[in-house]
């Protein structure tokens, strides 16, 4: 009985959660189509939403990316509104799928699950979904960050680029597993060489090249800082980065090239009015203690620029209560007069006196959205709420009418008995409005059969491939 209750309020609040996402979208194509996903220090379009909402960049990326293509993909829109598809789900359908297919998909996606959707969508053969323009894009990006296992990350390529970065990952592999065996004594086993290993020793061979071909420049060395921590003992911190563990801290420390610098409090010492150079040193512990560029909603941690924010050809001084950390798009804009900087970077954010940053129109940029507290009934007591009620009265406050959500099937699925219809065909009988026979509404899904929406003829394509929008059991 518990457990049919728990499945019960996680449907009602998936529910809420679904038609909710699907609000967040449509209010997203409005923001683009009206130019008001942009001002000074957004980056995109995605990086607009990630800041309004507290977001990930990943998931405000899926946001924009179902927005941009809501003209095409009227009955993935329509099933994520209604509350049957979740955002993941959705975003699947938007990424790898041509709009002449996105009916049959949507069907699909609502009976499975986003790690099969992640299988079956990219490598189904379809042609890549591209731009208004009829060019085919292609995504170039790397990123890493950290959580709570540690340090991650992940990137795109295009195929070709991909399979040169696959081939050298194995080369490198083999080449180490060679090392090792020649360096392992006789007869005794050799160790595993992974693709990690392979990876970092990439790293490190091209760090190495580096400082060989530039002696002397610090460009090539990994920086860590060594302070006290909040507790008093000794804590090393990678460079705008995080605090490594007490194994790796003892490791370093080892064998590691040392300099120091003063602090007086929690800020480092600064030059004073003697001079407007920043040395490296100083620049290094502004970076570490900004962790990036400073203004709200950037956190850019590449090309970065130290800022005089009282300048220094007006009398301010090179101390670290006067510096603060922008990336260069942030630090033209401020000198453009798109961007004010005011108050003491040394101070802890929320603090009197700590520093601020102020739009154009003197509007100040707050870190990122907050969230607005559904508006509920002062008379209805919560003893009373049914499960999952809260969750449906947040969506009817602002308008929404969530339904249950039907969870995927959960059956095993095989790619090879998986066939997707183009979208059939609607006869528009009104010419003067044709835009009226276009139903976006989705057609309920029989999802004990897997039988396709009743739009589609019972034709299979290609000839001799059954038609199947659902994983078939084992």
């Amino acid at each position: 009985m518990r457990y049919k209750q728990l499945c019960e309020e996680v449907s009602v609040v998936m529910g809420a959660i679904n038609v909710a996402a699907g609000r967040l979208v449509e209010l997203a194509r409005l923001a683009v189509e009206e130019g008001q996903a942009e001002g000074t220090g957004i980056r995109s379009e995605a990086h607009w939403i990630a800041w309004r909402t507290g977001l990930s960049l990943r998931h405000a990326k899926d946001v924009v990316r179902l927005a941009n293509r809501a003209e095409q993909l009227p009955c993935c829109l329509a099933a994520l509104t209604a509350g049957e598809l979740t955002l993941d789900q959705a975003a699947m359908i938007a990424w790898h799928v041509p709009a002449e297919y996105e009916e049959a998909c949507t069907e699909f996606a609502k009976i499975a699950t986003v790690s099969q959707l992640r299988k079956a969508l990219p490598r189904y053969g379809f042609e890549k979904p591209g731009r208004d323009d009829g060019r085919v894009t292609e995504r170039r990006e790397v990123s890493t960050g950290t959580d709570e296992l540690g340090w991650w990350f992940g990137g795109r390529l295009p195929e070709d680029e991909g399979a040169e970065f696959d081939h050298a990952i194995r080369a490198k592999q083999d080449d180490l597993y060679r090392q090792r065996r020649a360096e392992a004594p006789e007869g005794s086993t050799v160790p595993p060489v992974s693709r990690a290993d392979a990876l970092v020793a990439m790293a490190r061979d091209s760090l190495s090249a580096g400082q060989t071909a530039r002696p002397g420049s610090d460009r090539y060395l990994v920086h860590v800082h060594l302070e006290a921590g909040p507790d008093g003992a000794m804590q090393l911190m990678t460079h705008l980065g995080l605090p490594l563990p007490d194994h790796q801290r003892r490791q370093i420390l080892c064998d590691a090239a040392l300099r120091g610098l003063v602090h007086q409090g929690l800020a480092p010492i600064g030059a004073g009015r003697t001079t407007r150079t920043i040395n490296r040193r100083l620049r290094r512990a502004i970076e570490h203690r900004d962790g990036g560029c400073r203004t709200p909603g950037c956190g850019s941690t590449i090309g970065l620029e130290i800022h005089h924010i009282w300048h220094w050809e007006d009398g301010g001084p090179t101390e670290t209560w006067n510096l603060v950390c922008l990336c260069s798009r942030r630090h033209r804009e401020h000198h453009l007069g798109l961007l004010a900087v005011t108050g003491n970077p040394d101070l802890r954010p929320g603090a009197s006196g700590t520093i601020e940053f102020r739009d154009q129109h003197h509007r100040l940029l707050h870190p990122c959205g907050t969230p607005a507290p559904p508006v509920r009934d002062a008379g209805r007591r919560p003893a009373t709420t049914t499960p999952g009620e809260g969750a449906v009265e947040a969506a009817r406050a602002i308008g929404l009418d969530p339904p249950h959500y039907q969870p995927p099937l959960g059956e095993p699925m095989r790619l090879s008995d998986l066939s997707f219809h183009r979208n059939e065909p609607v006869p528009v009988t009104d010419e003067r409005t044709p835009d009226s026979a276009l139903s976006s509404d989705p057609i309920p899904l029989d999802r004990r059969e897997g039988s396709c929406s009743q739009r589609r003829a019972p034709a299979t394509e290609p000839a001799g491939r059954p038609v199947t929008t659902g994983p078939p059991a084992a």
